[in-house]
């Protein structure tokens, strides 16, 4: 029997491109709408950590590549920029600057099991994720409840319907494909909450 030939280097590599070029030019609008010089600083420190992990991750175990995991995906990625804001909400703007700061953190902490599609790499139960399964989709979560706050309009709502749902359901494809890992499964017993400690 022939042996399948194997896979092209832009096959094995086009999950890494594509997360490369999203958090560059998701890198480059924060950059563009800090106002402070931190602000500015943090988001080239950010990206650059981030894109450089990603460009030295190997190919993951087992990858969920399904049109369902790329809607859900993109879903979860696009819905915050057809948010009303409110320009008065300051507290609001604080509290979702410190949601992001904190969302970021758990993305450093992936470091090169950092993931679009649902992808099984190395298992990483440090850090906020000691708390729940998912914390970066809980704070975005919160976000999302933030923005209903500044401004409850119908068409925030919508977006946050849209918002929260895209991160459940990206966050049971995720587990449909970590939970193959028998640590994974061991570490959903030891941490039963998803999102919110105490609510989901």
């Amino acid at each position: 029997m022939d042996e399948a030939p194997p896979d092209s280097w832009f096959k094995r590599h086009f999950g890494n491109l594509l997360l490369t070029t999203y958090l560059i030019v998701e890198g480059c609008r924060g950059y563009l709408d800090a106002d402070e010089v931190w602000d500015q600083a943090w988001w080239i420190i950010v990206t650059a950590v981030l894109v450089f992990n990603v460009l030295r991750r190997l190919p993951p175990y087992s990858e969920d590549r399904s049109l369902k995991a790329w809607i859900f995906v993109f879903l979860s990625l696009s819905h915050i920029m057809f948010f009303e804001e409110s320009e008065g909400a300051v507290t609001a703007r604080f509290m979702l600057l410190a949601l992001l700061l904190l969302a970021d953190g758990c993305l450093l902490y992936l470091g090169r099991s950092i993931s679009l599609l649902p992808a099984r790499r190395e298992i990483k139960t440090g850090f906020l994720y000691r708390a729940v399964r998912h914390p970066a989709y809980g704070l975005y979560i919160i976000g999302d409840l933030l923005y209903l706050v500044a401004k409850p309009q119908p068409r925030n709502f919508l977006v946050a319907f849209i918002g929260i749902g895209s991160f459940v359901f990206r966050a049971h494809y995720e587990e449909r494909v970590l939970a193959e890992d028998p640590a994974y499964r061991e570490y959903q017993e030891k941490t039963p909450w998803r999102f919110l400690p105490g609510i989901y």
